[in-house]
This record gives C-alpha cells, sequence and structure tokens, in this order.
C-alpha cells in the first residue's frame, strides 16, 4: 500500500487549508467571513 503518500496528501492539504483559513479569517485585513466559513 502507500501509507507514506497518504500522509503526504493529508500534510498538504492541512498546509493548504492553514493558508486559506489565515488569508480569509474575518480578523485579518482582507479577510471574507463568507469564504472563511466555507474554508471551514
Amino acid at each position: 500500500m502507500s501509507g507514506k503518500k497518504d500522509v503526504t496528501d493529508l500534510k498538504a492539504i492541512d498546509v493548504k487549508y492553514k493558508e486559506l483559513a489565515k488569508k480569509n479569517h474575518p480578523d485579518m485585513a482582507g479577510g471574507n467571513t463568507e469564504t472563511f466559513k466555507k474554508v471551514s
């Protein structure tokens, strides 16, 4: 099986999620509440 690949994919998803959440957080400059809700 490709257990290592699965872990890599999960890490990539985690990194992208954190990036989008930070970018769209309502408390950040230029944050978008609706997009943040979709990401969360």
